[in-house]
């Protein structure tokens, strides 16, 4: 530890605002301790003696008259790493709100997702078999709000909470606002993150308009299915189309006739909701087909390369001919984001020629979410 003249400590406000300021009472407690013990912890410059951390500390120092200051010179030349320092340094020391927590931990996660990106462009680190190893840019931001989480001590959970809120924040006033208050402490995190999923839902009513009139042998369905939780809002499901609740898609009227039949798609995460759904629409569940993908996707404790098409009847409706009957396991390749491949068009097409068939929620034309293909899927 060493001690400095004030006057020859650099500012840099970049550094001074990562933190939040301490309220009226803080400061002025701070400034008491000062005055009766010094001060304890010593500031954070650079080499070339640019102020990282302490810049409270400074100011009441220059308010007492003080004139050298003690210092601790870190040895940091990369500008993340001083952040880094910086960041962890308050949240060790100062008594934050959740909110605040987050804030820091947003910062840290941008930080963690650009090495993510670095480590993928570079091959990453590691080796498996004389191999080095590529971490793909899914595990990467995955692994980078754990790290950010832990580091500013909230879980998982809350920041990409406190993610979603930040960005509903830049087009929503009342968002903004309802967020200030949570970083002063008047409310939690979770408390506004309600008000932003209140805000989805009701956009959500009027982006999905009721069900097509008339009765249909065949529907062909690919609900738009919320996720608990995304590794970032840019990635999220909702971030590409709007997504509804599961109990809305329960409750919703499907037009299938008394006889019918029902092609549901289901991510492997979801297939205790899809068949829900599908009970909750009057079908019975028979069997499944698996869309086997070309490429890997995301996922928490296997990366998803296939989907499930859970298949269920109503009332009486025959299997196909025998002849009809296509393979369980089907591949093709995977295109858009959530747009689903034609081949499973020709297989019920094949399967049952010529009958009336609809399909739900094709993600071809996103502002009629409930336009398919026609009555014939063939």
């Amino acid at each position: 530890m060493d001690a400095r003249m004030i006057g020859k400590i650099g500012l840099n406000e970049g550094f001074s605002g990562l933190v939040p300021p301490p309220t009226v009472d803080e400061y002025e407690s701070l400034k008491q301790d000062i005055t009766q013990n010094g001060i304890i912890y010593p500031l954070a410059i650079t080499r070339n003696g640019i102020l990282l951390d302490g810049y409270t500390r400074l100011r009441a120092a220059k308010e007492l008259g003080l004139k050298r200051v003690p210092v601790a010179i870190q040895d940091l030349s990369d500008d993340d790493e001083k952040i880094r320092f910086v960041l962890r340094a308050n949240v060790k020391r100062r008594h934050l709100t959740s909110a605040q927590r987050a804030e820091l931990g947003l910062v840290l996660l941008e930080i963690e997702q650009e090495r993510a990106k670095k480590r993928q462009a570079t091959g990453g680190a590691g080796k498996l078999g004389g191999k080095p190893l590529r971490p793909t840019l899914a595990e990467g931001v995955g692994r980078a709000i754990d790290i950010a989480a832990a580091e500013v001590g909230l879980s998982h959970g809350t920041l990409g909470k406190a993610a979603e809120i930040r960005e509903a924040a830049k087009t929503d006033d009342g968002v903004k606002r309802e967020w200030q208050k949570a970083v002063r402490g008047e409310q939690s995190v979770h408390a506004v993150h309600r008000l932003v999923a209140r805000k989805r839902n009701e956009r959500r009513v009027k982006a999905f308009p009721p069900p097509p009139a008339g009765e249909y042998d065949i529907l062909l369905a690919d609900p738009p299915w919320e996720y608990d939780f995304a590794v970032s809002v840019s990635r999220s499901i909702g971030a590409h189309y709007p997504t509804m609740p599961t109990d809305r898609i329960k409750a919703l009227k499907v037009p299938g006739a008394a006889d019918s039949i029902l092609f549901l798609w289901v991510p492997a995460p979801k297939l205790r909701e899809g068949l829900e759904v599908m009970d909750a629409w009057g079908y019975g569940y028979k069997t499944h087909m698996v869309w086997v993908k070309d490429k890997i996707g995301m996922g928490y404790y296997a990366r998803s390369k296939h989907e499930l098409v859970l298949i269920g009847t109503r009332g009486r409706f025959a299997p196909p001919a025998p002849n009809a009957r296509p393979a369980s396991v089907f591949s093709s390749p995977r295109t858009k984001h959530s747009e689903k491949p034609k081949a499973l068009h020709h297989l019920i097409s094949r399967m049952y020629p010529g009958r009336k068939c609809i399909e739900l929620f094709a993600r071809e034309k996103p502002p009629k979410p409930w336009e398919g293909y026609g009555v014939d899927l063939r």
